[in-house]
């Protein structure tokens, strides 16, 4: 399952960084590809992860995901 987000408030590449090491931690994501020109989070997941739950572990580091 493939997750999109908007994150309007990551700005540069240490946000980058500490999006994609805390959403790597969940034991259910494949990949994870943080686009900053776009502003976007794509998480590549099995079937059983909420997306309720990225955007929480997103939340959780100050962002605003959309």
């Amino acid at each position: 399952m493939i997750h999109q987000l908007h994150v309007p408030d990551m700005s540069c590449d240490h946000c980058r960084l500490r999006i994609e090491t805390a959403l790597r931690k969940i034991p259910a994501v494949k990949r994870v590809v943080v686009k900053l020109s776009d502003k976007t989070v794509t998480v590549e997941a099995e079937a059983d992860l909420k997306k309720a739950e990225i955007l929480k572990t997103i939340a959780a580091l100050g962002y605003h995901p959309e």
